[in-house]
């Protein structure tokens, strides 16, 4: 019998140790004057080994920098972006905002014209004048505290005035057509009991109104404030008078209009050509003058005003100037003294000279045209 085979076993394969050494020896016996014997794997090595530092040396410098610097202009691009995007949606709606703005400045400037900063004629004139080209008579006037705020003062009253339906509506459409602005904010009616036939058929009516007068103050601007109100409230410093017959949405029972309907009051009218009135004056004189130097017959009343000052009685003279007498005034050239104002009548004392019986007292009293007591005689 044969002897089993042993299995074969693969060769070894030896591996080369490297020898750290050895390299050493050879790269000191490299020849630094002749670099063409070195042998190729360490010339690859150099070259890889100088183009590794000048790639890192490049970045380090200059590269890094820019970087740096591409970086910052791309977050500046982001900024920019977003302000020209923003630019962008303002400008589309610029043509809108002019619009606006010129709307505003448009109204601004006719509330201003509508708001005098210096006082023409008084507002207690122009309601006088008023009741008495619609017919009505002014019962009573309270003029309240005026109080001022930031670029004008207002001017809190209350009026009543008495008169049929038609005058009522007359008054109304004329005091909604003044050149100043004046606002409505209560108001109350109530029939009168009727003193004649006259006044059955044509009841009388009472009238309250809350109203408020508006001016502005005088020229004291400053560029902040201007430049707070968009520079559109300009205030001329002097303005002139508007002397020009009034085209006012007045009363017009035949229309079928509403007495009480208001005009736009955003529209200026001008006010009827009035008188001035020389008797405006703060402390009123108490010893006769010039203007009064007219029978008493010549006068006649036409109603009561109340203000902060006291109760005033308006007289109106033989020329048409209507005036003021407040209690204690001496007018008149019968020597006349002013003893008691009510809203209907002005009671009057007059002083005779006699050189028999001495000096005597005689009392005498104007009464308004449309006064119940008037119409009662």
């Amino acid at each position: 019998m044969s002897a089993p085979q042993r299995p074969q076993q693969p060769p070894l394969i030896k591996v080369k140790r490297l020898d750290l050494q050895h390299w050493y020896y050879e790269l000191q016996s490299l020849d630094s004057q002749n670099y063409g014997s070195w042998p190729f794997a360490v010339k690859g090595v150099l070259v890889v080994m100088a183009v590794l530092l000048a790639g890192l040396a490049c970045y380090l410098l200059p590269i890094s920098n820019q970087l740096q610097q591409i970086e910052a202009e791309e977050n500046k691009q982001q900024v920019l972006t977003g302000t020209y995007q923003s630019s962008q949606a303002q400008a589309n709606q610029l043509s809108t905002a002019i619009e606006q703005g010129q709307d505003t400045q448009q109204q601004l400037d006719t509330l201003s014209s509508l708001m005098p900063s210096i006082e023409g004629l008084s507002l207690t004139q122009q309601l006088n004048e008023l009741a008495l080209s619609s017919g009505v008579l002014i019962e009573d006037l309270q003029l309240e505290a005026e109080q001022e705020l930031d670029f004008y003062h207002e001017q809190p009253l209350t009026l009543i005035v008495s008169g049929n339906y038609h005058q009522i509506g007359e008054f109304l459409g004329r005091l909604f057509a003044l050149p100043r602005l004046v606002t409505w904010h209560d108001f109350s009616v109530k029939a009168l009991a009727a003193n004649s036939l006259q006044q059955a058929k044509s009841p009388s009516l009472a009238l309250t109104l809350q109203i408020k007068a508006y001016r502005l103050k005088p020229a004291t601007f400053s560029k902040t404030q201007k430049e707070k109100v968009a520079s559109a409230f300009y205030i001329p410093e002097e303005p002139k008078a508007d002397t020009t017959e009034t085209k006012a949405n007045l009363y017009q029972p035949n229309a079928q209009r509403s007495p009480f309907s208001l005009p736009n009051f955003i529209t200026p009218q001008s006010p009827p050509a009035a008188k001035p009135d020389s008797n405006r004056s703060e402390s009123l004189p108490t010893q006769p003058d010039k203007q009064w130097h007219h029978p008493l017959s010549s006068f006649q009343y036409r109603g009561r005003i109340t203000g902060i000052g006291g109760s005033y009685g308006l007289i109106e003279d033989a020329d048409g100037i209507v005036r003021r007498v407040q209690v204690g005034q001496t007018l008149g050239q019968d020597n006349i003294k002013v003893v008691e104002i009510t809203p209907t009548q002005i009671n009057f004392t007059e002083r005779l000279e006699d050189l028999r019986a001495g000096s005597s007292e005689n009392r005498l009293a104007l009464i308004a045209p449309t006064s119940p007591l008037r119409n009662g005689q």
